[in-house]
């Protein structure tokens, strides 16, 4: 009931402090005159004024009410300002009705002109003052002539109740504008203080979201997210240092745009000056750039602002550092923020380390497992009781159990009777005792009944108090050992029989072309001793021209284990000469498990030569019928004209009239002359299919376009047909034999000018494209048809349509001298409207 009673009467609360307490005091002085209002009407009624005074006095509780409704309902300034004048008119009142003008009065005033400045600051308790004193003042004058002393108060009256109350107000105002300022500073301090207890409790819960992360990587980038968005850095940047004390090792960063940047390919060398390696030393652990330029991760300046960097403490050094600036939001640095900095970067120094600890000690666990599990070597381990808590698979496959079948056991149950009672007599408690035991000789019993000799040597592991915890036994089989040796004894004896001593040519090569063995017969086939060529490069034994394609290969064959490849190269025997080689190879793994190239060479130099005879002996036959049918043609093609001439000379000997004769002579000048034509060029194709290389020189084909062209103007002016030449300025030069070239080119335009009518035109063009030199002749002649296009460059043919008297051969000689330039000639034409011959020639040849 009572504290029911306190909180109805108790002041309202706010969420400012400050309003808390004006309420509170507000509330105490409505009490308070509330109080002195009971009070005065009591004296009042005792004095026989009750009746009189009651309604003001009802007046004013009314007023005490409505003050505290207005309060109640969180009016707070409203009901301050209320307050205040209404404690000064109930002074006033009660100063008038009892004329108490002097000390209760001031005293009083003094009061409400304190609480005035306390509530509602300087300036209203100045104007209360002044209010307060003009009030006094008037009293006191009222109260003087009422008693005719005097007209008006005398003047030292005024200046005493006028600095009896201005000077305390001006006091108190200067005092509460000094309080305003501390309280606001403190507040700040308060506001400060709060944010930075609120920053360090969401640094704890960062720590703990970090601690939880899955791996160093997570670690790190979790690390720069989480300090953005909840620690409220602007760029964040995490570096740590090699174990030099060197480099710099990037992790994950803030990119000029705000977003995550994976920064972990990043190596940088140290900065040299020793503000950094003062904060790797822990002497330093902050250091801030107040105005400096801000970078991007392309080392460009993207800004201005603050930069500071924070040391990562290891266990007992720096082990990198945490960088942020301002570059995104420019905010200003401010001294919780850079010790938040401090705080976040020994934080993650702690984490990273133990993140790396516990990751090395992962590996090295898991490790551990790996290689207990899956060594080929028998492995257990027994408890103090001597039962077994781990076995390897190799033990199981060992000895055939289940890993259920024997975890639990001891380990004895496994031995023979007598190695059995060797084991609890002997051995185990020498062991216990000692921790170690060395090739102790054992003889288990497989689950199939059978018996295996065992050399067993194991370790103790203790606790830190020196209680046996497990041991570590391996177990050797002797026998199998034995066994092993013997096969690898056959096994080298088939090796030496294989490799060694196989009359075949066998060569192992690694990775890098370098021959690592070489069996006697493959050393002496090429004249060499063995230790001649292991160790150098197997190229070293190939033709020079066989070289690239050797390499190729074997990079084949080493992307493609398992692959068998066949090919036949050339090999240089010491001596120069050649031998020519058909080789199998294979990738296979070497016993480091690099990979090699295993490589079996057969001599095929005979079927080799065998094979040359052959196509030899083949071509000798085509050249037969090649001769047979190319003599055949020539014959048609020399019998048409030698028969004119013998008519034209049986027909010269009957005429007497000199200009019938000199026609017929003229015309047997013409077919001398077009059988001349026809040996030339037989003896051309005869030449140029003998000729085993052409002699190539540098040579400019614009030059030769522009020579053939002038030598052949009077056959062009003969038919006046219009030439056009287009020669390109940057046309390289080529290598090439001018003479063939010339020959070849001249027939290509010659077939232009024969088959163009009068009037018609001719168009010589080069140009290049990449690596080719192309030459390119177009006519306006009568065309080729489409059916006749792919025979226009055999020996002897000629067009259906053609009505000049050509020989058949210069469109093959000229194919022929272009193939021999490694180069490709092409034909375009369209049937009565002209043809177009190109020519591609390659730069180098």
């Amino acid at each position: 009931m009572v504290s029911q009673v306190i909180r109805a009467l108790a002041a309202p609360t706010f969420t400012d402090d400050d309003q808390t307490r004006s309420a509170q005091l507000v509330n105490a002085s409505l009490f308070l005159i509330g109080a002195g209002i009971m009070v005065g009407l009591v004296a009042a009624g005792l004095s026989g004024d009750g009746a009189i005074l009651l309604p003001v006095f009802v007046v004013f509780l009314i007023g005490l009410s409505v003050l505290r409704y207005l309060l109640y309902r969180r009016h707070l300034r409203l009901a301050t300002l209320l307050t205040v004048a209404l404690t000064w008119v109930v002074t006033t009142f009660a100063a008038w009705m009892t004329g108490g003008v002097y000390s209760p009065t001031n005293g009083a005033y003094v009061v409400i002109i304190l609480m005035t400045g306390i509530l509602l600051g300087a300036r209203w308790a100045v104007g209360y003052a002044g209010l307060s004193s003009l009030s006094v003042l008037s009293m006191v004058y009222l109260n003087s002539t009422a008693s005719q002393d005097t007209l008006l108060p005398p003047i030292n009256i005024w200046v005493s109740y006028t600095v009896t109350f201005i000077v305390p107000a001006i006091v108190v105002g200067l005092a509460i504008v000094q309080m305003n300022a501390a309280m606001r500073r403190t507040r700040q301090s308060e506001t400060s203080a709060q944010g930075f207890q609120e920053k360090l409790k969401v640094l704890h819960q960062v720590s703990l979201t970090l601690a939880n992360t899955d791996n160093f990587d997570d670690l790190c980038q979790t690390a720069i997210q989480l300090g953005r968005s909840h620690l409220g850095f602007d760029r964040l940047s995490l570096w740590l240092v090699d174990e030099d004390l060197d480099k710099m090792i990037g992790s994950f960063g803030t990119d000029e745009t705000g977003q995550l940047r994976d920064e972990r390919g990043i190596r940088m060398q140290i900065p040299q000056a020793a503000i950094f390696r003062e904060i790797l030393s822990g002497k330093m652990p902050l250091h801030l750039w107040p105005n400096v330029p801000l970078y991007n991760h392309h080392s460009e300046i993207v800004g201005d602002g603050w930069n500071a960097v924070a040391v990562l403490w290891g266990r007992d050094s720096g082990i990198g550092w945490l960088s942020t600036d301002n570059l995104l939001h420019q905010q200003p640095t401010t001294p919780q923020q850079l010790e938040l900095l401090v705080l976040y970067g020994s934080t993650l120094g702690h984490l990273i380390t133990r993140k790396r600890t516990e990751e090395a000690l992962r590996v090295s666990e898991e490790k551990y497992r790996i290689l207990y599990s899956n060594t080929p070597v028998m492995m257990h381990s027994i408890d103090s009781e001597g039962k077994l808590i781990g076995v390897n698979n190799h033990w199981l496959a060992s000895l055939g159990y289940e890993r259920e079948e024997v975890i639990g056991r001891k380990s004895v149950e496994f031995l023979t009777p007598e190695s059995r009672q060797y084991a609890e007599e002997m051995v185990l408690p020498e062991y216990f005792r000692t921790g170690v035991c060395t090739n102790i000789s054992y003889q288990f019993v497989k689950k199939s009944g059978e018996i295996m000799d065992v050399l067993l040597s194991a370790i103790a592991e203790r606790d830190t108090e020196g209680n046996f915890v497990r041991s570590l036994a391996v177990l050797m089989d002797v026998t199998e050992r034995r066994h092993t040796e013997q096969a690898l004894q056959a096994s080298e004896e088939r090796y030496r029989a294989l490799y060694r001593d196989n009359p075949s040519m066998l060569f192992t090569v690694d990775r890098e072309g370098v021959v690592i063995s070489v069996n006697d017969f493959g050393a002496s086939q090429l004249g060499y001793k063995i230790d001649e060529l292991e160790g150098q490069s197997v190229l070293k034994v190939f033709h020079e021209d066989d070289k690239a394609a050797v390499t190729g290969q074997l990079q084949q064959c080493l992307q493609h284990p398992g692959n068998v490849y066949q090919w036949q190269f050339r090999k240089v025997r010491k001596d120069g000469s050649i031998l020519w080689v058909e080789e199998f190879a294979r990738a296979v793994t070497g016993p480091t498990g690099e990979a090699n190239v295993l490589v079996v060479c057969q001599d095929i130099t005979e079927r080799k030569q065998a094979e040359q005879q052959r196509m030899q002996l083949a071509l000798e036959k085509e050249k037969v019928s090649f001769l047979q049918d190319f003599l055949g043609s020539m014959a048609h093609d020399l019998k048409t004209p030698i028969t004119v001439m013998k008519i034209n000379l049986s027909l010269l000997e009957q005429l007497d009239d000199p200009l019938k004769q000199q026609q017929r002579v003229k015309l047997i000048d013409n077919q001398l002359t077009f059988v001349t034509q026809v040996v030339d060029d037989v003896l051309t194709v005869a030449r140029l299919e003998t000729l085993p290389d052409l002699v190539f020189r540098s040579a400019n084909i614009n030059r030769l376009v522009t020579n053939i062209q002038y030598n052949l103007r009077p056959k062009f002016e003969h038919k006046a047909l219009a030439v056009t030449v287009d020669l390109d300025n940057n046309l390289p030069t080529i290598q090439a034999n001018e003479e063939e070239l010339q020959r070849a080119l001249i027939n290509l335009i010659e077939n232009a000018i024969n088959y163009t009518p009068e009037q018609g035109s001719v168009k010589i063009r080069t140009y290049h494209e990449t690596d080719q030199v192309i030459i390119e002749v177009t006519d306006t002649g009568i065309g080729i048809s489409t059916d006749e296009l792919s025979r226009i460059f055999d020996q002897f043919y000629r067009a259906s349509n053609a009505n000049e008297g050509g020989t058949g051969l210069g469109l093959a000689i000229a194919r022929k001298v272009i193939d021999l330039h490694h180069g490709a000639i092409e034909v375009q034409s369209v049937l009565g409207q002209g043809t177009t011959f190109r020519v591609a020639l390659p730069v180098t040849s």
